[in-house]
């Protein structure tokens, strides 16, 4: 069954916006502004399902900028990396790569097409071109990537996404079974150490210490955790079910293209935000560096270019299990 799909230029929280609308969908589009999906909004049960911070943007972003400074909230598209560093591929080894990647920090080309928005926009650092289809599938967001190196060099290609998904005290993740191994990427206050690996769902560290990575805990002010599944993933999908909204959000994606799967739990411990962030990735542990080091990377070849697809799609469920 198809539904109609509408778009409209708007004012969100203070900057130029368009959005895309069907029967069970609007979402939120910031061109000035990284084409940030600034809202995802599922209209029969009245929730907004990325989390926000409160009020109006209060400034422009700033290329190079660090992604604190940013309003964080919403979707984004890193690229080619999370954390600060270095590229690791000649000619371009040794070349800074911006907090959080540049592509957030950058105006797009936005355009509306038939029912879809594309989304364009050239690297600063690396030369490279990345785009994105944006369109609405019944109750399903489907984004359709593309990253081009016109260049005779193969070039190692990170590219995560980042979106911030509202959450609630006893929300579940569901994951395929056999990924059952995690390597730590940020050391906090449950996963303490850096570069560590751990079990997953349950970590035992004593009988003490044992918690469950896959509950979601009440807000507090000490907990957050970043942690990368060992290897490729078995199976491209990954759900949250809210235990508040009873909304099952469920990410796919084709492994062959995106092999690796990062996830971001705040519980509040991190500028006082509660939010959950699925990050399939192109190449793990949040820079090209540590990527490597780790054998989790992909490399985009020389004259060549990857697509790739990342599903995102909402349906209501019965009950969520605490």
């Amino acid at each position: 069954m198809k539904y109609e799909t509408k778009t409209e230029d708007i004012i969100f929280k203070g900057e130029q916006a368009v959005t895309l609308e069907n029967e069970f969908l609007r979402i939120c589009i910031l061109p000035k502004r990284g084409a940030k999906i600034s809202s995802f909004f599922y209209k029969p049960a009245e929730k907004e399902l990325f989390w926000q911070l409160e009020g109006d943007y209060t400034r422009k972003p700033v290329y190079g900028d660090m992604f604190t400074s940013e309003d964080s909230s919403g979707y984004d598209d890193m690229v080619m990396s999370i954390l600060p560093g270095h590229h690791t591929s000649f000619p371009w080894e040794n070349t800074d790569l911006p907090d959080h990647g540049e592509l957030w920090s950058l105006p797009w080309d936005v355009v509306c097409e038939g029912n879809s928005l594309n989304c364009s926009v050239s690297g600063i650092r690396l030369p490279y071109h990345f785009s994105r289809k944006v369109s609405l599938e019944g109750s399903s967001l489907v984004l359709e990537f593309c990253a081009e190196n016109p260049t005779p060099y193969d070039m190692d290609f990170l590219w995560t996404a980042h979106g911030l998904i509202n959450i609630s005290p006893g929300s579940k993740l569901s994951l395929p079974r056999e990924m059952n191994r995690i390597l730590n990427s940020v050391p906090g206050n449950r996963l303490g150490e850096d570069m560590k690996e751990y079990s997953y769902p349950i970590v035992n560290e004593g009988k003490k210490n044992e918690f469950d990575l896959s509950t979601v805990p009440g807000k507090n002010m000490v907990g957050f955790q970043k942690y990368y599944f060992l290897g490729t993933v078995s199976e491209g999908w990954c759900s949250f079910l809210d235990n508040e909204s009873h909304l099952d959000i469920r990410y796919e994606w084709p492994v062959e293209k995106v092999p690796y799967l990062g996830i971001w739990l705040n519980e509040g411990g991190w500028e006082d935000q509660y939010n959950l962030g699925i990050e399939p990735a192109t190449a793990a542990m949040d820079s090209p560096e540590l990527a490597a080091k780790h054998n989790m990377t992909t490399v985009l070849g020389a004259h060549s270019s990857l697509t790739w697809e990342l599903k995102i799609s909402v349906r209501e469920f019965s009950y969520c299990s605490t």
